[in-house]
Parts: structure tokens; C-alpha cells; sequence
């Protein structure tokens, strides 16, 4: 008998697996090549302030999505302890949020709320 794992059941990959996922992979890059959060969106949006596309993709497409992003993320928090909830379920207006956390929720809370605060998202107030 081999020890294959069963990938009939796999799990589904959830938005906020991705997003964080993301997060994992752009803090890695970030790091790799010595720049800050708010250094890399800065020069990214100095460098294409004249193009209406980023990577194919119309730059209103993609600051919506930053958007609602964002709004998942205040969806995610929970008042009382300002910390991102692992997993949330029903409507975003009033979700049912999980009672605990992990490092890697609250690293990719902190990373979007400076990439929203860049944007213009968010204040810094």
C-alpha cells in the first residue's frame, strides 16, 4: 500500500485562500528585492500613471477589485479585537466570523490595508 493522499475530496480553494496566497507571494517578492509595501505600489503607480492597462487588465477593473478586497477584509475583522477572523460566512453587511486567527490573516490584513491606504482606499487618519 502507497501513502498517495485521496484528491478526489480535496478542499476547494476559498477567495480569501487566494487573496492571502497573493499577499504570501507579493510580501515574498517584495522582500527579495529589498522594497517596502508602499515604496512598490508607489513606483508601480509612477512608472504606469500614463496607461489606461496594467498587465492587460484596465486599471478601473483593478482598483475595484483593491476595493473590494478591501471590503472583505473590514468584513473579516472583528470589532471587538481588530483582528481578521480566519473564515467568515453569510452576507458581508452582517458576517458570522470565525473565533480565531492565524499570523498569516493578520499579515495579509496588514498588507492590504497599506496597499488601500496607497490607493487611496483608505485615509491615513
Amino acid at each position: 500500500m502507497t501513502n498517495t493522499p485521496d484528491l478526489t475530496h480535496a478542499p476547494s480553494t476559498t477567495r480569501r485562500q487566494l487573496l492571502l496566497g497573493g499577499a504570501a507571494v507579493a510580501a515574498f517578492g517584495l522582500a527579495a528585492a529589498g522594497t517596502t509595501p508602499a515604496q512598490a505600489v508607489t513606483r508601480t503607480a509612477q512608472t504606469r500613471s500614463r496607461s489606461l492597462y496594467v498587465g492587460g487588465v484596465d486599471r478601473a477593473t483593478i482598483h475595484r477589485w483593491a476595493k473590494d478586497t478591501w471590503a472583505s477584509m473590514v468584513a473579516m475583522t472583528d470589532p471587538r479585537t481588530g483582528l481578521p477572523a480566519d473564515n467568515i460566512s453569510g452576507p458581508m453587511a452582517a458576517p458570522k466570523r470565525s473565533r480565531y486567527t492565524s499570523p498569516t490573516n493578520i499579515g495579509g490584513y496588514l498588507w492590504s490595508a497599506v496597499v488601500a491606504r496607497e490607493l487611496g482606499i483608505i485615509s491615513s487618519g
